[in-house]
């Protein structure tokens, strides 16, 4: 930690603070693109990332992917950012995976001897082979191309759809690795395409690091256990992912509760622009989907 002195801080000045780095403020013009950096949740596909990019004044879905990222649920990212969503999301380790997000077939996995890894890059693989063609295609039709081509322990019977197909998690997962975008024609069908142009691919914890920082930006001030539920990991994973920004954090209290805080962001947090009075905000905004509700609302 950069310090270890503890700020003391209010809610009010918390809740000041997020208005404006989420661009919700009167004057947050120059911040309304900002949110993009952790990425807008689209659920269900056309129906929520583009209304709260435009709540922030940006009207144009220009220079932006959706994609499956964080917790392998479709996020609207700068197109910029894939290479780095990518690096950082390709897990190694399926027991870091939360059980409330996947269920159990991380270890499913661990059990019949494959690592998460290795899965995700042969379904990652098999993808780009069956891509290859630029033929744009719906969930169905690509599982139904890529699962005969993969390890068939990736690929157990779904009594529900009786058929093999590859985990649905691992092949949601699978499509950002190979490059794929989703192109959205109703909230009931879209078609996965690839992508227009090659994203090179950055270093792994470089870019976690990364993303770590940009969710306290936008968080902030969190613990944690805060962290572990955006990313869809244990909190052991999200534990890992934390440590490789921890140096340069600094111990908050807010009303009571400990926190952290990148250092850089304190100044603003400390004397936050005078918030909104009102927003409505539409379901999955990042406002409420990347910290910690009970601070916005706590009375259940």
């Amino acid at each position: 930690m950069t310090s270890t002195n503890t700020l003391d801080v209010s809610r009010d000045q918390v809740l000041a603070y997020r208005a404006s780095v989420h661009g919700l403020g009167d004057a947050a013009e120059a911040r309304r693109d900002d949110v993009l950096g952790t990425g807008l949740q689209d659920n269900p596909p056309g129906r929520t990332a583009l209304v709260a990019l435009a709540l922030r004044g940006r009207h144009s879905p220009r220079g932006t992917s959706l994609v499956h990222s964080m917790r392998a649920a479709m996020h609207l990212h700068r197109s910029a950012d894939l290479g780095r969503y990518a690096a950082a999301l390709r897990h190694q380790d399926g027991s870091e995976l939360s059980d409330q997000s996947f269920g159990l077939f991380g270890g499913d996995l661990a059990a019949s001897g494959l690592g998460f890894g290795e899965a995700l890059d042969g379904v990652a693989a098999a993808m780009g082979d069956v891509m290859a063609d630029g033929v744009a295609r719906t969930k169905g039709e690509l599982s139904g191309a890529v699962t005969p081509l993969v390890d068939r322990r990736v690929a157990p019977w779904c009594d529900g759809c009786g058929v093999h197909h590859v985990y649905d998690a691992l092949f949601r997962y699978g499509t950002l690795q190979a490059g794929l975008e989703i192109e959205v024609e109703s909230p009931t069908l879209f078609r996965f395409v690839r992508g227009d142009k090659t994203t090179a691919r950055a270093d792994p914890d470089r870019s976690r690091a990364e993303i770590v920082r940009r969710f306290l930006r936008m968080a902030g001030p969190v613990k944690p256990v805060h962290l572990a539920p955006w990313l869809g990991l244990t909190p052991a994973g999200a534990k890992r992912w934390w440590t490789l920004a921890e140096d340069q954090l600094t111990a908050v209290s807010v009303d009571g509760r400990k926190a952290w805080m990148h250092a850089e962001d304190i100044p603003e947090l400390t004397d936050p622009p005078e918030p909104p009075v009102l927003r409505l905000l539409p379901p999955y905004d990042p406002v409420t989907e990347l910290g910690d509700r009970e601070l916005l609302v706590p009375d259940p």
